[in-house]
């Protein structure tokens, strides 16, 4: 997966009406809430078979520590 595969991804995911890029802070991302971690936490489930929990997404800071989680993300 490549960044804005992943980026396309992430929008889709939380619902982002906002615009980022991989070095946006979460905290400035208006759509990052507990809602959008559940869903994070499903993507990887569901398409990446990799578990990630609330406590993980808790200690990233911007949109690419979370990209970094991806399996063979490629930047």
């Amino acid at each position: 997966m490549n960044a804005q595969e992943f980026m396309d991804a992430f929008a889709e995911i939380i619902q982002a009406d906002s615009e980022f890029n991989l070095d946006t802070p979460l905290a400035e991302i208006e759509e990052w809430d507990s809602m959008s971690m559940m869903g994070i936490i499903a993507y990887f489930d569901v398409n990446h078979g990799k578990t990630v929990t609330f406590d993980d997404l808790a200690s990233l800071k911007t949109v690419h520590d979370i990209a970094r989680l991806v399996p063979g993300f490629a930047e």
